[in-house]
């Protein structure tokens, strides 16, 4: 069988050096599209997207993470996003889990531009040891990483 058809339908992997220019908004921009995407139709994200951009600020970090709770909770009255809290609640977790990565490593870029691209050669407990996240924070970034083939930001969906 012929796979060179297929592979022409692939989305590209970027390479490291690519992944490393992705600004630190844009990762938590993918990361709220894969979690809201998660149940929902990837035309409903898709066509409401203009409006969680704008609704998160652009998902400039500084700005998500000074919200008071109540600013957070009026996100559930917002029409311009899907209004399901416990996925609003993951784009301030993921927000200060890429604060706290970026702190450590300088930009959330330069540590994703060094994950490793396969679970062969390493594995999440290794890779973690030392870091401070939660094991279950440890298990999804190990997921998604590892999910997302280093592919997210060639998707043209």
């Amino acid at each position: 069988m012929e796979l060179r058809p297929l592979e022409s339908l692939l989305t590209p992997v970027a390479s490291s050096k690519q992944l490393a220019k992705v600004t630190d908004d844009r990762y938590l921009a993918q990361l709220t599209r894969c979690v809201f995407n998660a149940g929902f139709h990837w035309r409903v994200i898709t066509a409401k997207w203009p409006g969680f951009e704008e609704a998160f600020h652009g998902f400039d970090l500084g700005t998500l993470l000074t919200k008071s709770p109540d600013e957070w909770e009026a996100y559930v009255e917002d029409t311009r996003i899907v209004r399901n809290w416990q996925k609003i609640q993951t784009v301030f977790e993921n927000a200060l889990m890429i604060e706290t990565v970026a702190e450590e490593h300088g930009s959330f870029a330069a540590f994703y531009a060094n994950y490793p691209a396969s679970r062969s050669s390493w594995s999440a407990e290794k890779f973690f040891k030392g870091q401070r996240f939660s094991p279950r924070r440890q298990k999804l970034l190990s997921g998604l990483f590892v999910f997302q083939a280093r592919t997210a930001f060639c998707d043209k969906r």
